[in-house]
């Protein structure tokens, strides 16, 4: 009957997916509220068209990716102390350092690079040396800047569990993507999608529109695109987008391989 026990990883990974459909739905139901519209003002002595939203996501949908992050982190947990003997799971925490965490310290490391490099021979000293070597492979890059674009997804889940730990998850509203607007009115309208320096191509909240002179009645249709605070002053994420696209690496990179090396319990058991 044994043979049947789901690992407790896999239970909560599938816990996590539930609240990733639940953030999905609440995302969506904000971005199909149209929250957003353009608003005049005399700026100077002159009329300036910004794009600005009328209303932001609910500070509460950051409970739903809270949710989410909390289950995926148990999860990893739940996972590296399975693979351990029991006797030392209340030691073992599933690592995400940096590569070479588990060379010699360097002279001149600062105190936080020292207590990652013990943290390591921790976590990973009663491991099978197979699995130490996918864990190794896991590793983000050592020395990547917090506002990496392509930020680590194990990193990226590393510092958002450990700000939610605190505090609340930035979740806001950034701006739009994929936009158009349109000018005049019916049946004489104009439609046009305005160049944006943005390398992602977003039009940000409060952004200035470059209207023709004398044009009226402007209006804009977009995909708003919601984000969460990663790191100051820059470092943000898209969500759901984001998790979505990692929510398949941490079943197939890292549990699944994983399992594999599970620490057998005590004989008899």
């Amino acid at each position: 009957m044994s043979d049947l026990i789901i690992p407790s990883c896999l239970l909560k990974l599938e816990r996590a997916e539930k609240h990733l459909v639940d953030l999905e739905l609440e995302i969506a139901a904000y971005c199909d509220s149209h929250p957003y519209t353009v608003r005049v003002g005399i700026e100077g002595k002159r009329k300036v068209h910004r794009l600005c939203f009328t209303r932001q996501i609910d500070r509460r949908v950051y409970l739903v990716a809270s949710d989410f992050l909390y289950n995926i982190r148990s999860a990893l947990d739940h996972l590296a102390c399975s693979l351990v003997p029991k006797s030392q799971g209340s030691h073992v925490g599933f690592p995400i350092f940096w590569q070479g965490v588990w060379d010699p310290a360097k002279p001149g490391e600062n105190q936080q690079r020292l207590d990652d490099r013990e943290r390591w021979t921790t976590y990973t000293r009663f491991m099978h040396p197979d699995a130490v070597a996918i864990l190794k492979r896991l590793q983000p890059r050592d020395g990547a800047r917090d506002t990496d674009p392509d930020m680590h997804y194990l990193s990226i889940l590393n510092r958002l569990s450990n700000i939610d730990r605190h505090r609340d998850l930035a979740v806001y509203s950034t701006g739009l993507k994929e936009f158009t607007f349109t000018f005049g009115t019916p049946p004489h309208q104009t439609c046009w999608s305005p160049p944006v320096a943005d390398i992602n191509k977003v039009l940000r909240d409060g952004a200035k529109i470059e209207v023709p002179k004398g044009e009226v009645n402007v209006e804009v249709q977009g995909r708003p695109i919601v984000a969460v605070r990663v790191t100051q002053p820059k470092g943000e994420i898209i969500i759901p987008a984001h998790f979505r696209a990692a929510f398949p690496k941490y079943r197939e990179q890292i549990i699944l391989p994983l399992l594999n090396f599970v620490s057998p319990g005590p004989k008899g058991k």
